[in-house]
């Protein structure tokens, strides 16, 4: 069995990605200067989060991860 990421970062939003995976931060859409994050199917945009911001997401999507593992 293939396994899923928690947690993708990527360019274009793919399919498999939106529903399959815990997390995942769209950088940049369209050449705009904006960020998609969505945690758990809860979806959020952000004028620009740094790293930071993307760190966050890291430790969000950690604890999202171990929940749902209990």
């Amino acid at each position: 069995m293939q396994r899923v990421p928690q947690l993708v970062l990527c360019s274009r939003l793919s399919e498999v990605v939106e529903t399959r995976c815990l997390a995942w931060v769209l950088l940049y859409p369209y050449g705009e200067a904006r960020v998609v994050i969505s945690l758990a199917g809860r979806r959020h945009t952000v004028p620009d989060p740094g790293v930071n911001g993307l760190l966050r997401v890291v430790a969000q999507t950690e604890v999202l991860a171990r929940d749902e593992a209990h």
